[in-house]
């Protein structure tokens, strides 16, 4: 156990003092992040929903006054259409001015309608769009609007980042953890290895030191990821917090130990960079760091299904974005749990210390 925290311990320093290790996996995968949520989430500034049906003065005058504020997009429409995108989230708040709008306030009520299921959007816009038609028309004896509010049940259609960012945490996780590899790779080829092959450390007490200092900085790497996309983009973790981790563990073990598995097989650390390369850019796309592939052509199927990022990925998505829970996601959790187990067997009992052996 002493050589393994020893171990742990030097490769941990060694890592977090590399720029190349946090550019080629934190950085890539934040600038993903970034250019998926500025560029492709909703249009900025909330978008108001208005139904008209007085079409006088007074409510000209109060869709005006409100297409004039900046950070506010007014969008004008019937009552079942914007109510319908009320519920699919693409309206903040809908606000529905009678007939007899600006004339009688006692005949006909305004009418504000807000998403349930979003208790901060609904209670600051109602109270917005009630400042704003007080201040739009001043009603006959200053008697106030009368206002009814009520709020519309839905789910929030899934943007563009909430579908990228646990593909973007998958890939950190590959490209992280492709260093491991890296570094037995030259350790061997600079003598390195053969040095522990004269110690008492054995394999094992080797790669399962790799394991907890990857597993470590891949926790961080995934925990840095999710909390700036919620931060800056408000992307939820609608499922379990808990499966979460544990979907992330296991599939730390999975990369690691086909990334083992290379070295084990391949002696060269050129040849091995070089395989690695391609095996992780395949991945990237067929295992969906991007975009889920629901149905790849029939030449692609076989990548897809062998590639253990697309588990990773599969399984991150349904839980972050569906609220899913360890049943819905057991099948992927087995196949990774297996790909681990066995690519560690197979990369523990090839082994070799040395490029000679």
């Amino acid at each position: 156990m002493r050589a393994i925290l020893t171990l742990t311990r030097y490769q941990l320093l060694m890592l977090v003092r590399n720029p190349a290790y946090w550019v080629s996996t934190l950085l890539l995968a934040s600038l993903g992040i970034v250019v998926f949520g500025l560029f492709f989430t909703n249009p900025a500034g909330p978008r108001l929903g208005v139904v008209d049906e007085a079409q006088n003065e007074a409510s000209l005058s109060f869709i005006r006054s409100v297409e004039e504020i900046d950070g506010i997009n007014v969008r004008v429409g019937d009552r079942e259409s914007q109510l319908d995108k009320l519920r699919n989230g693409e309206r903040w708040v809908v606000v529905i001015l009678p007939p007899k709008f600006g004339q009688d306030p006692t005949l006909g009520d305004v009418e504000i309608w807000a998403d349930s299921n979003d208790a901060f959007s609904s209670l600051t816009g109602s109270g917005i769009v009630r400042q704003l038609l007080v201040e739009a028309i001043e009603p006959p004896g200053g008697a106030g609007i009368e206002v009814s509010e009520a709020p519309v049940g839905g789910d929030r259609p899934l943007r563009f980042i909430d579908v990228v960012l646990p593909g973007q945490v998958g890939m950190s996780l590959m490209f992280g953890n492709l260093f491991a590899a890296t570094i037995l790779a030259w350790w061997r080829y600079g003598g390195i290895l053969k040095r522990f092959a004269a110690s008492p450390i054995s394999p094992r007490q080797l790669l399962a030191s790799q394991l907890i200092v990857f597993g470590l900085l891949s926790a961080v790497q995934a925990t840095i990821l999710m909390t700036a996309g919620w931060l800056a983009f408000g992307v939820p973790i609608r499922g379990s917090l808990l499966l979460v981790v544990l979907i992330i563990a296991i599939g730390i073990l999975a990369l690691l130990s086909l990334w083992y598995t290379l070295v084990s097989l391949i002696r060269s650390p050129i040849g091995i960079n070089a395989v690695a390369s391609l095996v992780a850019f395949v991945m990237m796309f067929a295992g969906g760091a991007y975009l889920p592939i629901d149905d790849p052509p029939l030449w692609l199927k076989p990548l897809v299904a062998l590639a253990p990022l697309t588990y990773l990925n599969d399984a991150l998505r349904a839980v972050m974005n569906d609220g899913a829970g360890i049943r819905d996601v057991a099948d992927e959790l087995a196949i990774l749990g297996a790909t681990a187990a066995v690519l560690f067997l197979v990369s523990t009992q090839r082994f070799r210390w040395t490029t000679d052996d």
